[in-house]
């Protein structure tokens, strides 16, 4: 009677494990589609029984197929690649808005250095004359207009960044909850295998953003560290805060409990991290280089105009507003306030005596483009540097994305072979486990049918 009855438990408990097992398969199989889905694996284990009666099967677990080190890189390197794309962006935009093609700051130069060989050509015309301080204006506004560009560019990108660190926040709080829930579960000894996917597509979100990396031990807790600090711990999480320091950069600090630390420098991954080298960089880097060639090229053009003399016979008159110094110079630069509207007053004669018909100084003016002007060249070697580097920069960053989608591409395909769900492979697991769950039906009418004989005897 006893091994009738061990037969119809242990084909009981077969079953069981049977159907838990096509439910973990066509749950893969819902999943398939999703890329944060994580495969999930039945595990079925033999209790230990007395003596040589033997044992089924039964379900210990539900277990997902993690490979921690390939989720750690999928992370790091959509980390790295959100980074790429957000500098990449960032340059594509600035490129076109601060050095146009056929109106950059060379093409309004070279027009002004033409405008000066008209007027040396004749000095006493005052259209040529207005043609040269047009151009001059020209060349100015459009300094200005990098320099606003700059200006627009950089506040933008710090508006992104506030926004940024408030998604990140979000998800931090999202996170600390979702943690306590895990650990709950795995102290009541339940699957916590949805909580875990949730967390995990929180913290790939949070990565993309900032950048992090963590590390789950047995209780299920999950420690995720970024920004050069522990971001999360149990239920214990930060905020991470955006600022403008002194100098008009990104200070980013972290608020644990009412103190703030400041982690501007490990902010250099993520869609921050292409934020701040895109801002306080690369753009702080170009801002600097342009407002230098203003103030060198409006020094030394007012230097040669003020030798000149105009057709009323007066000298020493700037030929832009004198700059006070090299911060701020092309947003400033300007035609000066006296020769707006006096053609006249073009210094192109290098002596009272020449006026009208002199243009030593206009001669002087027309070729100031191949004079060297400072340590970077002359004035158009600089202004085409300034296209260059920007450029550069541009090619710099859209070969780092290329790089970085193809370290993904990678980091994602190790992952697959581990938690990736392969609808072939689970379509066998669920003919196995209906041919197993047939055999122990089986099992149990056959052990019943003994039982009810056994009965009737």
């Amino acid at each position: 009677m006893s091994s009738l009855f061990g037969l119809l438990s242990i084909a009981r408990d077969g079953m069981q494990a049977q159907t838990a097992g096509l439910s973990v398969a066509s749950q893969n199989i819902a999943g398939a589609a999703s890329p944060d889905y994580v495969k999930r694996r039945v595990r079925l284990e033999t209790p230990p029984v007395a003596g040589d009666a033997g044992g089924g099967v039964l379900v210990a677990g539900i277990d997902r197929n993690v490979d921690a080190f390939a989720t750690a890189r999928v992370v790091e390197q959509e980390g790295r690649l959100a980074s790429a794309q957000t500098r990449e962006g960032v340059l594509a935009n600035f490129e076109v808005l601060a050095s146009p093609i056929g109106d950059n700051v060379l093409d309004r130069m070279d027009a002004l250095f033409a405008s000066f060989t008209d007027v040396a050509s004749t000095p006493a015309d005052n259209g040529a004359r207005e043609a040269a301080l047009a151009r001059a204006e020209g060349v100015a506004l459009r300094f200005n207009e990098i320099a606003s560009t700059i200006s627009d560019t950089r506040q933008e990108l710090y508006l992104r960044a506030q926004s940024e660190v408030g998604e990140i926040n979000q998800r931090l709080d999202r996170l600390a909850e979702i943690n306590m829930q895990v650990i709950e579960a795995v102290g009541r000894g339940e699957n916590a295998a949805d909580l875990r996917d949730q967390r995990d597509l929180l913290v790939r979100e949070v990565g993309q953003r900032i950048g992090v990396h963590g590390s789950e031990d047995p209780t299920g807790n999950l420690t995720l560290y970024g920004a050069g600090t522990t971001l999360i711990d149990r239920d214990q999480g930060v905020h991470l805060q955006v600022a403008l320091d002194a100098t008009g950069a990104l200070a980013f600090a972290v608020d644990r409990r009412g103190t703030a630390s400041d982690v501007t420098a490990a902010i250099e991954s993520g869609t921050l991290g292409g934020i701040r080298r895109a801002r306080d960089e690369d753009i702080a880097s170009l801002s600097a280089d342009i407002d230098q060639l203003a103030y060198d090229f409006t020094s030394a053009m007012n230097a040669l105009h003020t030798s000149g003399y105009g057709l009323d016979g007066a000298t020493g008159r700037p030929l832009f507003t004198p700059l006070a110094g090299v911060g701020g110079a092309a947003g400033t630069m300007q035609l000066d306030v006296a020769m707006r509207g006096h053609p006249e007053r073009l210094g192109a004669s290098a002596s009272a005596g020449e006026v009208p018909g002199g243009n030593a100084v206009a001669r002087k003016l027309a070729d100031f483009g191949n004079v060297t002007l400072g340590a970077g060249g002359t004035a158009a070697e600089r202004a085409a540097s300034f296209s260059e580097r920007l450029g550069f920069m541009k090619a710099d960053a859209t070969s780092e994305v290329q790089l970085r989608e193809d370290t993904v591409t990678t980091a994602h395909s190790l992952r697959e072979a581990t938690s990736g769900v392969s609808t072939d492979e689970e379509l066998v697991d669920m003919q196995q486990f209906q041919r197993a769950y047939q055999a122990s039906l089986r099992v149990m009418r056959t052990a019943d049918e003994l039982l009810q004989e056994l009965m009737r005897i």
